[in-house]
Formats: structure tokens, C-alpha cells, sequence
């Protein structure tokens, strides 16, 4: 039995890169304090999901996860440093 390496396939501009995150089929995840800075990116990447400290839409939102028992010592400034430095 032989084993191929998958071939990569060059993208070659706007339209390429749009059509290989919406056929994507490798779950993506962006953690972060909150899920501003990639907002509306779940609509273009196939299995993007958010995971964020703070809650922005109420739990309304279906790619968020956010954790509902937040612990007392962490706050946002201690949050955003932890995340920059890590």
C-alpha cells in the first residue's frame, strides 16, 4: 500500500482564498477576551467558532462559547495581558 501526500493547490487571489475557508472542513477556533475582532468571520470560514471570556450576544450567537461560572480573580486587564504575553 502506498501513501500520497495530499497535493496543495496555489491560491491565486481573492476569490481562491474565499472558496477554500468556505469549503473547509478543519475546525477553527479564535479565542480571545471577546469575539470583536473577527466578527461575521463564522459567515465566510466553513467550522470557524468563537471562544471568548465575555459574552456579547447573551448566548444568542451560535459560534460563541463562553464559559457561564467566570472566576473572581480574572479580570479584563489580567485577561488581554495573559492572552497578548501567551
Amino acid at each position: 500500500m502506498t501513501v500520497s501526500k495530499k497535493e496543495k493547490k496555489v491560491l491565486k487571489g481573492v476569490s481562491d482564498i474565499r472558496r477554500s475557508f468556505h469549503k473547509n472542513e478543519t475546525p477553527l477556533y479564535f479565542i480571545s477576551a471577546t469575539n470583536f475582532n473577527l466578527l461575521g468571520a463564522d459567515e465566510w470560514i466553513k467550522g470557524f467558532k468563537f471562544i471568548s471570556y465575555i459574552e456579547c450576544f447573551d448566548g444568542l450567537h451560535p459560534n460563541v462559547f463562553s464559559p457561564k461560572r467566570r472566576c473572581p480573580m480574572m479580570n479584563l486587564r489580567v485577561l488581554k495581558t495573559s492572552i497578548t504575553i501567551y
